[in-house]
């Protein structure tokens, strides 16, 4: 029997915001993001060590929207709608071995959207099978197409 050793990964935290007209919040990652160049990102981001302890999932989203999208207006759903793993074998990332994310769903109300300096802009769409490759990178991609079969 093989000794298992346990991954060791970054937790991420996303959310789906959608408003009334069935369109999702895409924010325009920055150039030098190397896992989001010229593709979209959700809003959300990882989980600190400090998080750990304090606070559940939805205080933690509630910090990452403001911190990304400013201070709107919106119901989130409870309960996460998918999840996805990536792996970060990489030079850049040698202490971890991947990210576990886990994606919320949440009803935009109100507000005006304000961009942070993580990225360069928005934009609201719809969401299917057939753009979700041309929109986002692999990081995401699993993650949204679970969130498609799942729902």
């Amino acid at each position: 029997m093989n000794e298992q050793s346990p991954a060791l990964v970054e937790v991420s935290l996303k959310i789906l915001l959608k408003n009334k007209n069935g369109e999702y919040l895409l924010l325009n990652a920055r150039d030098d993001n190397p896992n989001f160049r010229k593709k979209y990102d959700l809003p959300g981001g990882r989980m600190c060590t400090a998080e750990l302890n304090h606070g559940d999932f939805h205080q933690l989203i509630k910090r990452e929207v403001k911190e990304e999208i400013g201070s709107v207006k919106y119901k989130l759903r409870l309960n996460p709608v998918s999840l996805s793993k990536f792996s970060l074998k990489t030079k850049f990332k040698p202490s971890r071995d991947g990210v576990l994310y886990i994606l919320f769903e949440a009803e935009y109300q109100s507000g005006e959207i304000k961009i942070s300096d993580e990225h360069i802009g928005y934009k609201w769409t719809k969401l299917n099978k057939g753009n979700i490759k041309k929109l986002f990178h692999p990081v995401l991609q699993s993650l949204i197409i679970n969130y498609l079969d799942w729902n």
